[in-house]
Parts: structure tokens; sequence; C-alpha cells
């Protein structure tokens, strides 16, 4: 994988916020054991930790090609960063005291961050296949 590429697979996939949004929903419905839900947020808090570890490279590249729009899908992407981390801070308070308002307020969040990253994804991609291929 040559640096476009890399700069372009940032591996915050619908599948990985598609599962993460279906099992809160499924634990909302009894459908699912709370403890299950554990796995599947420090999957995605993984994922979401590597992505956040490529912005300063992506911010640099962009930078570089002096694009406003790419600097605006940085800062989409750094601020569903943060937003996905407050939902991992509230489903994490869910685990511990099983309050089921920390479920709710914990998919409402999530449904945001997962609405910002892929808006800050394609316009990064955009931007990236105009002036890197």
């Amino acid at each position: 994988m040559d640096k476009k590429e890399k700069l372009l697979e940032l591996g915050l996939t619908s599948k990985h916020m598609d599962n993460l949004i279906n099992a809160v929903e499924q634990i909302r419905s009894g459908k699912l054991a709370p403890e299950k839900l554990k796995d599947i947020i420090i999957q995605m808090k993984n994922k979401i930790d590597e992505t956040a570890a490529k912005i300063p490279d992506i911010a640099i590249e962009v930078k570089n090609l002096k694009n406003k729009e790419g600097l605006e899908a940085v800062g989409i992407l750094e601020d569903g960063i943060n937003i996905y981390q407050k939902a991992y801070n509230i489903l994490s308070l869910f685990l511990m005291e099983s309050n089921k308002a920390h479920l709710e307020e914990g998919l409402k969040v999530i449904k945001e961050a997962y609405e910002k990253l892929t808006k800050g994804q394609e316009m990064l991609a955009r931007v990236l296949k105009k002036f890197l291929m």
C-alpha cells in the first residue's frame, strides 16, 4: 500500500460502527447481554485510536496541498473522533452502572460521531483522490 492509499484508508468502515450501533440497540431491546457490549466498544475504541493516530500525517499532507476542503475534512474527522470518545465514556458508564439512560445517550452520541466521521472521510477521499492520484 503506497502513501496515498494509506492516507485514504482510515479504517473507520460503516461495518465497525454498525456493529456497535446494532449491539447497543440489541441491548436496549433485551436481545443481547450487556456484557457483550464491552468487547464491541473496546474493539471500536481501538479502531478510533488507530484513526486518531493517522490524523497528524493526514493533516500535514493536506496542509502541504494548501487545500481548504482537506483541512476542513481533517477538522471534521477530529470532531468525530472526539464525539466518539465521548460516546465511549458514556457507554463505559453504562457498563459500570447498568443505567439505561447511559445506553440511550451513548447510542445518540455514537450516531452523531458516525455522521461526522462519514462526512469527514468522504470529503477527505475526494480531496486526496483529486490531488494525489
